[in-house]
């Protein structure tokens, strides 16, 4: 995963700053939990 704080695309949505930070960590924890991120 390329990391580009200030302009980061995931599943077709743009975050920047803390919104990046957080859906990052959403991401983390779903990937712990086995499920498929599409």
């Amino acid at each position: 995963m390329q990391k580009n704080i200030s302009n980061h695309t995931i599943a077709g949505k743009k975050y920047k700053g803390s919104d990046l930070q957080r859906e990052l960590l959403i991401v983390r924890l779903i990937s712990q939990d086995g499920r498929e991120i599409k």
